[in-house]
This record gives C-alpha cells, sequence and structure tokens, in this order.
C-alpha cells in the first residue's frame, strides 16, 4: 500500500509550507530516510526525508504554497501500485501527521507512522525575496516620521523605491521626543539617586542624594536632541526626501502638503501618524492643573504631590520618577492590577514593591470627578467601600494613548477604522484601501516603538511586492522603571485560556549570586510552557535589567524554542541571564540554585 507523504508541521504555530525544491523526479525510486523534498517557513528551510522505501509520485509541484497535514505526495510500493496512483486509480490512505519540528522535540506519543522526518538545513535559509514588482518606479509617501515611520522609510529606500518622509512635528515621532527616550533619561536620573542611597552599603559614602530637577531636564533635552539630529542622518544617506509639513490625503494616490499646497504622487502610503496623550472622560478632566504625559515632560519644577489617573507604561513610569525626586504619589486604577494585559503574578510583586517603597496605589476606583481644592485638585472616586477623595497639586493623566490623525482626511477614502478610533489592518499592515497601509500607534495594540519599527518593514515589504506577514507572538513588553518589568509571549492566564493546563517554573533574583554582588534581589523569573511538547510560550519577569534580559526570551519564542532548550544553554555565571535557564529547569522541578520542588 502506497505510504502518504504530507505537509510537516514543523512548528506550533505553523500553518503552511512552501515547496522550494524537489531533490527527486516524480517516478524516481527512493530509499527510506533519502532526501525528497525542500520545504521553506518563514522561520527556516527544511529538508524532509522519505518515510519509505518505493516509487515516488509528485503531486504538489515546486512553489505550492501547502497548508499542514495536506498530501504532497505517495511513495508506491512496486511498479504496479506506482501505475495505479500516478494515473489517479487507487486511493491514497489517511495522511499521517508529520513529525515534530527540531526546535520543538515532540513527545514519542507524537511520532506516527508514515510521518515524514524532517533534518534542518543550517544557513540555508535564503536572503529576502525579490520583489515582485519594480521598485524603482513605485513612488512611496510615509507620513510621520516616528519610530514606525522612520524606519519605515529606510526599508522602501533599501529596497529600491522613491521614498517621501511627511513630518509635521520634529523627526523620531512621541517615542524619541515626548515618550521612550526622554522618559528613559528621567527615569536613569532617578535610578542614581535610588543607588547612592544603598552605594554606603557596599563603602561608597557620597552624602545625601538630591535632585536637581532643572539639570534633569536638560540632559533629557540634550539625549532627544540628539538622537533626532541621527534620525535625520539616517534618512538623508538612505536618500529619503524628508518634508517638513503637514499631510493631507487628496485621494488614494495624492498627498497635499498643508502649508505649502504641494501635491505629491503616491503610489503607495504608509500612515503612521502616532497617538497622542488621552484625557478620561469625567467632570473637572480640563481642570488647571490636570496634566498629560507631554506637558509633565515640559515641567519647570517638581510639584509637591501627584496623582496618576491610569496605570498604563508611561503613567508607572512617571509614577517612579517623580517619586524618586521626592514627590508624593498616588496611582488610581479603574481595572484589578495595575498594568493591565501583564502577568497577574509578577503585577502584584511588582505593585507590592511600590507600595512598599511609600507609593500609594488605588485600584478598581471608578473615578467621579475633579474638582478645585485650594492650591489642589481634589479627585473623587467609587470603590467597593464607598466615595473617597484623595489630593494632590496635580493630576496626570497615565492611561494609554490614542491613535491619532485628525485631519490627514482618511474618512473620505473610508479607510475602516475600530471602535477605539484605531486604523483597521490586516496582517500584511493593509487598511481597507488596497495601496494605503497603517502602522504604528495609530492602528491600536501594542503601541510600543519596537513594534512600530517591525510593522513598518512589514508593510513597505509588502507595498513593494515581498509578501510578509506581521506576528505579534514574540513582541516584548517592556516597562524600565526600578525593579524593571518585562514580559513576552502568553501570561499565565492566557496560556491557560489556550491549552488548559500549563507548566510554570519559577527562579527568584534572591537566588542569584549577581543580583546579591549588584545589591538588589528584589525580582523573579517567571517561564510558561505548554504541556504537549513543553515550548515556552510565555516569559515574564521583573527585576535588575529585565528589559535587557527579555531578549533571550524573545528569541526563544521566536524559534519556537523548548524549556529544554532554554534550561541546558550554558549561561554565564555569575550572570541575571541565568535566572532565566533556572526558570526553564524549575519547569520540570530541575533547577540547580533553588530548593528542590516537593513532590
Amino acid at each position: 500500500m502506497a505510504v502518504n507523504l504530507t505537509m510537516p508541521k514543523l512548528g506550533l504555530t505553523m500553518e503552511t509550507g512552501k515547496i522550494t525544491e524537489w531533490r527527486k523526479k516524480e517516478g524516481d525510486q527512493v530509499k527510506e530516510k533519502e532526501i525528497l523534498l525542500v520545504v521553506e517557513t518563514e522561520k527556516i528551510t527544511y529538508e524532509v526525508e522519505s518515510p519509505a522505501s518505493g516509487i515516488l509520485h509528485i503531486i504538489s509541484p515546486v512553489e505550492s504554497e501547502v497548508p499542514v497535514a495536506e498530501l504532497i505526495g505517495l511513495i508506491a510500493a512496486d511498479q504496479a501500485e506506482y501505475d495505479k496512483v500516478a494515473a489517479g486509480g487507487a486511493q491514497p490512505a489517511a495522511a499521517a501527521p508529520a513529525a515534530a519540528a527540531p526546535a520543538a522535540p515532540a513527545p514519542a506519543a507524537a511520532a506516527a507512522p508514515a510521518a515524514e522526518k524532517v533534518v534542518p538545513i543550517t544557513a540555508a535559509k535564503s536572503g529576502p525575496a525579490a520583489p515582485a514588482v519594480d521598485a524603482k518606479s513605485i513612488n512611496v509617501v510615509v507620513i510621520g516620521g516616528g519610530p514606525g515611520g522612520y524606519p519605515a522609510a529606510i526599508r522602501a529606500a533599501q529596497i529600491g523605491a522613491q521614498v517621501t518622509l511627511i513630518e509635521n512635528r520634529d523627526l523620531g515621532g512621541t517615542c524619541l521626543n515626548r515618550g521612550c527616550i526622554p522618559t528613559k533619561s528621567l527615569l536613569q536620573s532617578a535610578r542614581f539617586i535610588t543607588q547612592m542611597k544603598t552605594a554606603q552599603d557596599f563603602g561608597v559614602g557620597a552624602g545625601e542624594a538630591k535632585c536637581d530637577f532643572p539639570k534633569a531636564m536638560q540632559q533629557k533635552v540634550k539625549i532627544v536632541k540628539r538622537l533626532v539630529v541621527g534620525v535625520g542622518s539616517l534618512l538623508k544617506s538612505n536618500n529619503v526626501k524628508v518634508i517638513k509639513g503637514t499631510a493631507v490625503l487628496n485621494d488614494a494616490s495624492t498627498v497635499v502638503i498643508k502649508e505649502t499646497n504641494e501635491q505629491i504622487k503616491a503610489d503607495r502610503v504608509i500612515i503612521a501618524t502616532g497617538s497622542v496623550p488621552a484625557k478620561p472622560s469625567c467632570e473637572g478632566i480640563n481642570l488647571p492643573g490636570v496634566i498629560t504625559t507631554d506637558d509633565a515632560l515640559e515641567l519647570t519644577a517638581l510639584p509637591q504631590s501627584i496623582i496618576i489617573l491610569g496605570s498604563h507604561i508611561f503613567g508607572v513610569e512617571f509614577a517612579q520618577i517623580f517619586h524618586s525626586m521626592g514627590v508624593k504619589v498616588t496611582i488610581v486604577e479603574s481595572g484589578p492590577q495595575i498594568l493591565q494585559g501583564e502577568d497577574a503574578e509578577l503585577v502584584k510583586s511588582y505593585a507590592n514593591q511600590m507600595i512598599k517603597d511609600g507609593i500609594a496605589v488605588i485600584t478598581q476606583a471608578q473615578v467621579k470627578k475633579i474638582a478645585a481644592a485650594g492650591s489642589e485638585l481634589s479627585l473623587t472616586y467609587a470603590d467597593a467601600g464607598g466615595e473617597k477623595t484623595v489630593t494632590a497639586e496635580k493630576i496626570l493623566c497615565g492611561g494609554k494613548q490614542k491613535p491619532y490623525y485628525d485631519g490627514l482626511g482618511i474618512e473620505k477614502l473610508n479607510i475602516k477604522t475600530a471602535a477605539d478610533g484605531a486604523i483597521i489592518v490586516n496582517n500584511a499592515m493593509q487598511t481597507s484601501v488596497p495601496n494605503i497601509y497603517a502602522i504604528g500607534d495609530v492602528i491600536g495594540g501594542l503601541m510600543y516603538a519596537h513594534v512600530a519599527t517591525a510593522e513598518g518593514v512589514c508593510a513597505v515589504e509588502n507595498a513593494l511586492g515581498i509578501p510578509k506577514k506581521m506576528s505579534y507572538r514574540a513582541a516584548p513588553r517592556c516597562l524600565y522603571t526600578t525593579p524593571e518589568l518585562a514580559g513576552v509571549g502568553l501570561t499565565e492566564q492566557e496560556a491557560k485560556e489556550k491549552y488548559g493546563q500549563v507548566k510554570i517554573g519559577r527562579f527568584p533574583l534572591v537566588a542569584s549570586g549577581r543580583a546579591l554582588t549588584l545589591g538588589d534581589t528584589n525580582g523573579m523569573v517567571k517561564v510558561i510552557a505548554e504541556p504537549k511538547y513543553g515550548e515556552v510560550v510565555g516569559v515574564h519577569m521583573f527585576g535588575l535589567q529585565a528589559t535587557e534580559l527579555i531578549a533571550e526570551a524573545v528569541l526563544g519564542i521566536q524559534m519556537e524554542a523548548t524549556v529544554e532548550e532554554f534550561g541546558r544553554t550554558i549561561h554565564a555565571h555569575p550572570t541575571l541571564s541565568e535566572g532565566v535557564m533556572e526558570a526553564a529547569l524549575d519547569v520540570e522541578g530541575l533547577g540547580i540554585n533553588i530548593p528542590a520542588k516537593k513532590k
């Protein structure tokens, strides 16, 4: 009986594979374990071995994109059987499931009779696919010069397109000018204050740590200006034309500069207009003293006290900036936890540390109103105990930003948007107008600079004929406070919803020799694995350098690594990165530097 040859499943997320080469021809005599064909996925290229000896009948030709487990060929036992199947006279047996990829070894039960064995080809992955269109003849207009827009412009130029970038403010967008970079500079000032307080434990005495707020703000401005100039230089070196002005979509292929009325032909448009701070709707929200994160970055003096209304990334970062500089801080959050969407176990520990440090954290609070109270502002909220009031000199709106495209003209082109105002795109970053793409904060979702960059590259490659699909499964989420917090993949709750029972490993930094030598053992690494293959589906951590350490987990999840691969990889000692290894080993109760799990 003929043995089925099906498209192997090379990982949990694989849906299709592309046949790039048949090493054997139709009707060839093949031996078991002999290489038959080459399959390419988005991640890697594999050689597929023959599951049996016999005569090959090919069903799916080269360049076919075939769903997992679909029949791609048959191995006939003899010439008579081959003649039948080649003529279509024999019904193939039910397709056997393919063997798991080497990057995610399956238990023995996963192997099935007649399943293909898959062998990875080292460094066999080819370079970027050649564009299906002549990029040199395409005019790409990128609207917005932030962390999504300027990388998109550079990538389009690399491919060969004629590129124009339009920005009505400073290059770098929210991230560089009013978000990621300036807040990280201020957080570094806050970190120095904290470190100086504990330096004496290591025999270093420097007197009382004091904050020079104007000097801290000057340093922030200096760093931002340097990076803005750098972005401009990058665009210039890639021959991207930069226009400072306000873009308006006249039609799907014409962009007008509002200030000069200049018209620019646009074969492809990338909308990267970003986001702006949002204020919640409540009585008194527009009173003097109620500020946004943009306003906070322009303060000339520290307030005595501040209420952070909402606990998105920027809100929590500002809470620590102000607290470290001597400001009384209260966080008021409507949800059950701060940092909604992050792993609940780690956020609970993180919030407890904030409270221990002296930041008041109020959750499940329904804001009723804001009112003037002498030289301060009062905020009235309701929780399970009834209505309560807190007061402060200023109130900072620290919730999620909102997508921004005011005046761009997407409405007249009928570009579809979601209920929250975000522009709707497909996994190629394409809007409802085929030649117009959107990326970054303007499409909502994960509002991080690094995500916008990936979306920008994905969008222009699709726009210029290089098919790509945007995936968020290995997109890291980072908070740069002290301690830092970072995560990638599924939270524990999300993993349980998807897989049912999951495996979890933990490693507390109090057991880390490196953390001890650095004087900060507050934190933990948590690894979440699905139960069948042991593939790591989520990694979450808080503590020293978590935003740097998360890169290992990002790569591992991107490559569909298992807990064994994480745990058996040699990590330098003493390092904080050992925590990732130890947490992975702990999934199976094999951690070396933590007490044994009770059986």
